[in-house]
Parts: structure tokens; sequence; C-alpha cells
């Protein structure tokens, strides 16, 4: 007889990975949709867009603020990464040891 969904889901979380699992799922649905690379990077553009008109409105309140955006669909966003930071913290990276921003984008890459 069939568990109710609530049963399953709590058993579902049991797993020691089902993070991962659910990651994965993901990663699938985005690379069987109809979206192209193009429309992808139309998307991420969009969105790092939207974050950056944001951080300059906080910005403009006397807030500081730095982010990194990469993409996390494997074999379809290798090229989609980014960085945004305002004035105050422009030697942010490089203030915690590391060479520069392409370089935490390449660590926020390969944790995402």
């Amino acid at each position: 007889m069939p568990k109710a969904a609530s049963e399953c889901w709590t058993t579902f979380k049991l797993l020691p990975n089902y993070c991962q699992a659910l990651d994965t799922y993901r990663e699938l649905q985005l690379a069987s949709s109809d979206q192209t690379v193009h429309q992808r990077r139309h998307d991420f553009d969009s969105h790092f867009a939207k974050v950056c008109k944001m951080m300059d409105m906080a910005y403009k309140n006397k807030f500081e603020g730095a982010f990194y955006f990469v993409g996390n669909c494997i074999n379809a966003d290798t090229s989609l990464t980014s960085h945004y930071t305002t004035p105050g913290l422009k030697e942010f990276a490089s203030r915690l040891g590391c060479a520069d921003d392409n370089e935490v984008l390449s660590f926020a890459k390969m944790e995402a």
C-alpha cells in the first residue's frame, strides 16, 4: 500500500545524501528543459542585473556588500560567473588572502 506523501518525504530525508539527490534532480530538470545556452545566459544576466541594482540602492543608504554569482548546472553554465562589490569592498577578495575576484569565482564555481 502506498505511503502518504508526508511519510515518503520524511523517509527520503533520512537518506544521508538526500540533498545531493535533489540537486542532481534539479540539474537534470534544467538540462532536459528546452532552454538554450543563450537563454540561460540571458536569465543569468537578468538576475545578476537585478541583484546589482539592489546593491546599488543599498550602497546609497550607506551599506556595503559583495557577492559572487555562478551558474551551477553542470555542462551548461561553465561560463556563467560574475561578481559585484560596492566601492568600499573593492579589495575584499585580496584582503581575505585570495589572489583576486577571479580566484574567488573559481572557488565558488567548484562549490556550486
